[in-house]
């Protein structure tokens, strides 16, 4: 009955969390993988249409986490260079975006990674595109990594968060 009431009120929170639009909630589960050459989501919500597919931006709230992922790493796969490429259709106004990373996928071991993890600003694209903030971390030295919204955007706009390796 407990296990029951658990899951429960567990699935309440994040239905919850969903419709309040508090972004994505920190995932229990098997994390992203980030491979050598790719790039996954952190926020932004994919649909495909036949061979299409479209990312639309979400409106983390102060608070929230991104997904987290995972960068495996092999002899054969040694690299562990990350970048990550923040994107606003429009002025963001002020925020604060912290990088944090673990060795251990436990929500309580995640730490904002010094100087280069905090993301206080977006500069617009030439010719009046996106608003954009890009890090690169060389090299990247934990197991797993997260966004934090620390503070949201101060203007209601979408974000679309992207790690590459």
């Amino acid at each position: 009955m407990r296990k029951r009431l658990q899951c429960g009120l567990a699935v309440f929170f994040v239905v919850a969390a969903a419709l309040l639009g508090l972004g994505p909630a920190y995932q229990t589960g098997k994390p992203l993988q980030l491979m050598p050459k790719t790039c996954v989501y952190l926020y932004g919500i994919t649909s495909t249409s036949g061979f299409v597919q479209s990312v639309t931006g979400e409106q983390p709230a102060t608070g929230t986490f991104s997904q987290q992922f995972q960068i495996p790493v092999s002899d054969q796969q040694p690299s562990r260079n990350v970048s990550f490429t923040l994107s606003w259709p429009s002025n963001p106004g002020a925020f604060n975006i912290q990088i944090q990373d673990a060795d251990q996928d436990i929500a309580a071991n995640y730490v904002t990674i010094p100087t280069a993890g905090t993301i206080t600003s977006a500069v617009q694209a030439p010719g009046g595109g996106n608003y954009i903030s890009r890090v690169e971390l060389n090299p990247w030295q934990a197991n797993f990594g997260r966004l934090y919204v620390s503070t949201q955007t101060a203007n209601a706009v979408n974000l679309i968060a992207l790690v590459c390796r």
